[in-house]
C-alpha cells in the first residue's frame, strides 16, 4: 500500500489548531512568579519588508533559548515582542511609491503625510511578521509589542539620555559617519549596504611645500582619491617606522615620499639626496594646498600614525578630520579642530569660494585644475 505524506500546509494547520485548542501559547506566555528569572529582550526586526530564510534562522535560535528556559520553569522577563519601525528601508519604499527623489521633494509632498504612510507601511509589514512568527511557533506577547515609532518608546529613549546627562556621562563632540547627501542624513552601516556599489574616483598626487630654510624647495608628495577633501586638510600623517626618501627633481626642487613608493613615481633611477625615517619628519610644518580652513592650533604639520602604509600612494596621508574615521581620530588626538565646508546636501558653501555651489564630486576636477595652475598638482589619474 502506497503511503502518501500529508501536505506541509495540512500539517501546519493541524498543529496550529492543536495549539489553539489546548491554549498552549497562552500557558507558555503566562508569568511564572516563582521561577528563576531569565531576562530576555526581543531584538526587534526591522519592519520594512517581508521575512526571508535568514530571518527564520535568527528567530529559531532565539526560540531555542526561550523554550529551554520555559521547560526549566524559569520566569521570562520579558516575552514582549518588538518592531523596529525606523530606518531608510521604510522611507525609501514610500519614496519609490510616490517618485520622490530628495528631502526637498518629501517636504513638498508633506512631512506629516509622508510619515503617516511610513507608519502604515510598517504596521502592514509587522502583521506579516507576526503571522510568520506564529506559524514558526516563536511565541512572544505580540498584543503588547513595543514599537520604536510609538511615543512611549521614544520618550523612554529621551529619558535615558536625560539620565545620562544628569549623571555627567554625555560628552559633546564630533564623529564621522557614512552620510547620504540625497537624504541629508547619516547612515547606519547596514543602510549603506542597501545601496552599495563600486565607483571609480580620480586620484591626485599633490605637492605640500615644507616650510623653513633650506638650500632647495622641498615638498611632501601626498596621494588622495578624494580631491574634494583637500580644502579641509589640517594635517599630514606619516608612519614612524617607514623609510622616506628625498628625491631631487630639479636644481632647486626636492620631493619627499616613502622609499617603497619610489618605483611607482620614479621608474627610472631617481637622484636620492637623503633618506630618513618617518619619526624624523614628525612636527615638520608645511603649507596646505588650500587656505580655506585658516590658521588654528597645531595645524599644518606632519604627525605619526600606524594606519599609514606605503602599499598605495606615497606613504603620506592627508588628514581632513571632518571626513573619515581615521582622519577624525587623528585630528581629535592632535587637537586641530574641524573644518567642514559642505552643507547638508554635500554642496560647498562660502568657506571655499572657488567651488561654492558645487557638489563635492563635481568639485573634484575644478580643484585639481586649481592645483595644476598653482604648480601643486604632481599627477592626476
Amino acid at each position: 500500500t502506497e503511503i502518501t505524506a500529508p501536505a506541509p500546509r495540512a500539517i501546519e494547520a493541524r498543529v496550529a489548531e492543536y495549539w489553539t485548542a489546548t491554549g498552549v501559547v497562552a500557558r507558555a506566555l503566562a508569568d511564572r512568579t516563582e521561577g528563576p528569572v531569565f531576562r530576555f529582550t526581543e531584538g526587534p526586526p526591522t519592519a520594512n519588508g517581508p521575512p526571508h530564510l535568514g530571518h527564520l534562522i535568527a528567530r529559531t535560535f532565539k526560540d531555542l533559548q526561550l523554550r529551554y528556559h520555559r521547560m526549566r520553569g524559569d520566569r521570562i522577563l520579558t516575552p514582549m515582542a518588538g518592531w523596529d519601525c525606523h530606518g531608510l528601508g521604510v522611507e525609501i519604499g514610500i519614496e519609490k511609491l510616490h517618485g520622490l527623489r530628495s528631502k526637498k521633494e518629501i517636504e513638498s509632498f508633506g512631512v506629516d503625510r509622508f510619515t503617516a504612510e511610513c507608519r502604515a507601511s510598517t504596521l502592514q509589514v509587522a502583521a506579516v511578521w507576526r503571522t510568520m512568527s506564529g506559524l514558526l511557533g516563536y511565541w512572544l506577547d505580540y498584543d503588547r509589542a513595543y514599537r520604536t515609532m510609538d511615543a512611549p518608546y521614544i520618550e523612554s529613549v529621551w529619558w535615558s539620555l536625560k539620565e545620562l546627562h544628569r549623571q555627567g556621562l554625555l560628552e559633546k563632540g564630533h564623529y564621522v559617519l557614512p552620510y547620504c547627501p540625497r537624504c541629508e542624513t547619516p547612515l547606519a552601516s547596514h543602510e549603506v549596504a542597501q545601496g552599495y556599489k563600486e565607483a571609480v574616483d580620480p586620484s591626485v598626487t599633490v605637492r605640500f611645500p615644507l616650510e623653513g630654510p633650506g638650500p632647495a624647495r622641498r615638498a611632501l608628495l601626498v596621494w588622495t582619491t578624494t580631491p574634494w577633501t583637500l580644502p579641509a586638510n589640517l594635517l599630514v600623517a606619516a608612519r614612524a617606522d617607514l623609510e622616506y626618501a628625498v628625491v631631487r627633481v630639479g636644481p632647486d626642487d626636492e620631493l619627499v615620499l616613502a622609499a617603497e613608493a619610489l618605483p611607482r613615481y620614479f621608474p627610472e633611477a631617481p637622484t636620492v639626496v637623503e633618506r630618513l625615517s618617518g619619526s624624523a619628519l614628525a612636527g615638520t610644518p608645511y603649507t596646505p594646498p588650500f587656505d580655506a580652513a585658516g590658521p588654528g592650533p597645531n595645524r599644518y604639520r606632519v604627525v605619526l600614525d600606524d594606519f599609514v602604509t606605503a602599499a598605495d600612494g606615497t606613504g603620506f596621508v592627508h588628514i581632513a578630520p571632518s571626513f573619515g574615521p581615521d582622519d577624525q581620530r587623528v585630528g581629535a588626538r592632535e587637537g586641530v579642530g574641524v573644518f567642514d565646508p559642505l552643507d547638508g546636501r554635500g554642496v560647498f558653501g562660502p568657506g571655499v569660494p572657488s567651488v561654492q555651489g558645487k557638489s563635492f564630486k563635481a568639485a573634484d576636477p575644478l580643484l585639481a585644475q586649481q592645483l595644476a595652475e598653482r604648480g601643486l598638482l604632481y599627477r592626476a589619474e
